[in-house]
């Protein structure tokens, strides 16, 4: 079976790592980096939390607690009275924690007023007008008539209290966790001329050591790769986000500061002079003459004796 994963991203800039003005390229390049996992991101994950948004997973026990009041009810139609009061006393517990949720307030008000009924027929009378007592201060209006019980137990219920309001905790969507499977907490710097990543996953009660990079393809792969941390270090404390490094001088001479290679260093140059040296080998060689050679002779007859 496959289970959509949804993962909130949260990226930050501190202003000592100067990276601010590229906040929005980070965060699109880490949500770009987890959506080719497979996963649902939820970019703007604080404004979804704060419209009161949640993981359907999170909402399960209305589920479950809507089929203990079913079942318990059953169970009281039945007469089978100790089976109900279990049922009931069992929804009770499953909302009792979750009062924070809109409209559990009125569903555990209808599991402790039809727990008080079991109770109240088990002659447990004062168990059941404590029960009865929990449902009027969550749900004062919910209503117990002699159409829906016996006579005496309407009565009973129409003469208890209501016990004081209880405290509502805040919304259990204030956490990010009730929204998404995963947190991926990012910090950027601009580190050594470059954007660099610093960055945890929270997942399943775990947050991951610190993980940096200079890419965020890189960066999410090495941060699913760890499990759960031994040292957690806040984001801004890490060395490259906090004290970024400043960006590597330029050397002057040429348009993108690299700096000039010697004429006589550039390998173009010794090509030449060697096949220039070549070519003049060959054409001393070819003009230079070859094999001279000398021959002397004499006429005897272009010589004569006279006298004188």
């Amino acid at each position: 079976m496959h289970f959509l994963v949804t993962v909130a991203v949260l990226v930050q800039a501190p202003t000592s790592g100067g990276a601010g003005a590229r906040l929005a390229e980070a965060k699109a390049a880490v949500v770009a980096a987890e959506r080719a996992r497979g996963v649902e991101v939820l970019e703007d994950a604080d404004a979804l939390v704060a419209a009161g948004w949640t993981k359907e997973a999170n909402l399960a026990f209305f589920a479950r607690g809507a089929q203990l009041v079913s079942d318990g009810r059953r169970a009281l139609a039945r007469v089978e009275l100790d089976k109900a009061e279990a049922l009931l006393a069992e929804a009770e517990g499953v909302y009792e924690p979750k009062t924070a949720w809109p409209g559990a307030r009125a569903e555990w008000a209808e599991a402790a007023k039809w727990h008080g009924v079991a109770l109240f027929e088990l002659k447990r009378r004062e168990a059941a007008a404590q029960a009865w007592a929990r449902a009027k201060a969550l749900l004062p209006e919910s209503p117990l008539t002699e159409a829906m019980v016996r006579p005496e137990v309407a009565a009973a219920y129409a003469a208890v209290r209501g016990a004081e309001p209880a405290t509502v905790a805040q919304p259990a969507t204030a956490d990010l966790r009730a929204l998404a499977d995963e947190i991926v907490h990012v910090a950027i710097a601009v580190d050594a001329g470059r954007l660099t990543y610093a960055a945890v996953r929270d997942f399943d009660g775990c947050t991951t050591d610190v993980v940096t990079a200079t890419r965020a393809d890189e960066l999410v792969a090495r941060l699913h790769a760890g499990g759960c941390g031994r040292e957690h270090v806040a984001l801004e404390e890490v060395p490259a986000i906090a004290h970024p490094r400043p960006a590597p001088s330029l050397a002057k001479g040429t348009p993108g500061g690299e700096r000039r290679t010697p004429v006589w260093r550039k390998p173009w140059l010794w090509v030449g002079v060697v096949g220039a040296v070549g070519v003049g080998v060959v054409l001393a060689a070819s003009l230079w003459p070859r094999d001279p050679s000398y021959t002397a002779t004499a006429d005897f007859h272009s010589f004569a004796l006279g006298a004188r």
